[in-house]
């Protein structure tokens, strides 16, 4: 996936941009990982290779120390070619495959900007996908957040009038609430006297 970026670039326009060096970087990263640190090499086996340096607190760069020849130096180096030259075909194969979705998303996030899983998947899985089909997920997914915001906020209304309608109404000068109050006072003032 990283690589498909730059391989869409290849195929439509025949040129490459370095818009795609962040993703170049993270596949060669991982592809690394696969060889060196995971075992997922073919020719070099399930080994681990370099001893790496995690103290990266104190201003210190991560770094990894080489314990292998410079001939595995060398075979290393091939695999993760290998690694990110299958991935760079896979990716081009696929899109030469898909190549009116690709034409299809392109021409829709120009329009629109975005695009959410929902519609991507839909890009993908239908035969021939129209733009409204599409732009009618959004809205739908738009009017369903707002249901729910309405609905939330009628639930935290309804909460909010039942807790109000429990209290007593500070307007209401009952007597009988007074009284006790009244009582609650005198209380207080008898036991002020008491421990004096």
């Amino acid at each position: 996936m990283l690589l498909g970026g730059r391989a869409a670039e290849a195929l439509i326009f025949g040129d490459v941009s370095g818009g795609a060096s962040n993703d170049i970087k993270r596949a060669t990263d991982i592809a690394k990982q696969m060889v060196t640190q995971l075992g997922m090499s073919d020719i070099l086996g399930p080994r681990c290779f370099g001893t790496g340096q995690e103290e990266v607190f104190l201003g210190r760069d991560f770094s990894s120390q080489q314990d292998y020849s410079d001939e595995t130096a060398a075979k290393i180096d091939i695999e993760i070619h290998e690694i990110i030259r299958e991935a760079y075909n896979k990716a081009i194969s696929l899109l030469q495959e898909h190549i009116e979705k690709l034409h299809f998303l392109a021409d829709y996030l120009v329009k629109h900007e975005i695009m959410d899983g929902d519609q991507f998947r839909t890009v993908m899985e239908k035969d021939a996908p129209t733009v409204e089909e599409i732009e009618e997920i959004a809205a739908a997914k738009k009017r369903r957040s707002s249901d729910a915001n309405n609905n939330a906020a009628s639930a935290a209304e309804s909460d909010k009038e039942s807790v109000q309608d429990g209290l007593p109404d500070p307007d209401d000068k009952d007597d009988f609430t007074l009284g006790e109050l009244d009582d609650v006072e005198d209380e207080d003032d008898t036991q002020s006297e008491d421990n004096k």
